[in-house]
């Protein structure tokens, strides 16, 4: 029986996520499998009314599939990718629409679970 008491010795930095198919900054599509922090992000409009801020996402998803998939979803939405960057189990994406830039973090840990930032 459950005492209603979480594991002591988790050491999990976000807890609470929900189930996610598209970003909510970028409208695009995201890998299955991804799940928004809402208390590690935040979205505003701009004085352009597009909207910024920070979006952070966890899955079981490859990194490289991910990736990818984020590329083909924001070019088919006018997107074009304008810097790369990976080192070790770090990437780096920047895209640029109109005078418009998102930036994409992509890091996967020991356990293989893939976090996104967008921004």
């Amino acid at each position: 029986a459950s005492m209603g008491l979480g594991n002591p010795f988790s050491n999990d930095p976000l807890p609470g996520g929900a189930d996610v198919t598209s970003s909510q900054l970028l409208n695009v599509p995201l890998p299955s499998g991804m799940q928004r922090y809402a208390s590690h992000g935040y979205m505003n409009y701009g004085a352009d009314g597009e909207r910024e801020g920070l979006e952070t996402l966890r899955g079981n998803v490859d990194a490289s599939q991910a990736a990818q998939s984020m590329f083909t979803a924001l070019q088919s939405q006018g997107w074009q990718l304008r810097l790369s960057q990976r080192k070790g189990d770090r990437s780096l994406y920047v895209y640029d629409k109109g005078n418009s830039l998102a930036g994409i973090h992509v890091l996967e840990d020991l356990s293989r679970k893939l976090y996104l930032s967008v921004f």
